[in-house]
């Protein structure tokens, strides 16, 4: 997939600004659209893609099956069950109508990309909530690598929810207007490998 190159360039940037703030993208307004899994390009905005119907979702149970290529699919109701505790946050109905998309080794490898130019100024290279710029924030950035620990879902669609939509009183903000649907699933797909 190839990234356009002023879009990267207004990404690193933001991503500097950010590193200084504190994960405060410009707003969280996410646009409504919907395009499919298959047509999602690096300009997409949209944390609402959905499958063509063709195209078998894959949702992961635990984190060991997401380190993998495949990996098999998850049981709806415990993708469900996790996602429970973020009813009533922003996006919530939104993101539950979600499937999944397959993760690769290269997506998976995108989004560490994606996660070291966006997100490691706050949650720390490795995900232990230790970045720079999160230092000074109250509530301190969460340890991603800590499953038991997510408030909102540990699982994909916990995951992408927060990225996108954020969480309200804390620094984490949305991301839905900065990276697009399929760089959301990209960094949710990488941060299932960091959790223990």
């Amino acid at each position: 997939m190839r990234v356009d190159g002023a879009r990267w360039l207004t990404g690193l940037a933001l991503g500097a600004a950010l590193g200084l703030t504190g994960c405060q993208p410009p707003d969280n307004k996410v646009p409504v659209a919907t395009p499919t899994v298959s047509t999602l390009s690096t300009t997409a905005v949209s944390p609402t893609p959905q499958t063509s119907g063709s195209e078998t979702p894959v949702v992961f149970s635990s984190p060991q099956q997401s380190a993998g290529s495949a990996g098999r699919p998850a049981d709806r109701s415990a993708l469900e069950d996790d996602f429970e505790n973020a009813d009533g946050m922003p996006g919530y109905h939104d993101v539950l109508a979600l499937q999944v998309p397959p993760p690769s080794g290269e997506m998976i490898a995108r989004g560490k990309q994606i996660f070291s130019n966006s997100c490691a100024g706050c949650h720390g290279e490795k995900g232990l909530g230790d970045g720079p710029a999160g230092k000074n924030l109250n509530p301190s950035p969460r340890n991603l690598t800590k499953a038991q620990d997510y408030r909102y879902g540990h699982l994909e669609l916990g995951l992408y929810r927060t990225g996108a939509y954020g969480v309200p009183d804390t620094g984490m903000t949305g991301w839905g207007e900065v990276l697009g649907a399929d760089e959301l699933w990209a960094v949710t797909h990488y941060i299932r490998t960091l959790q223990k």
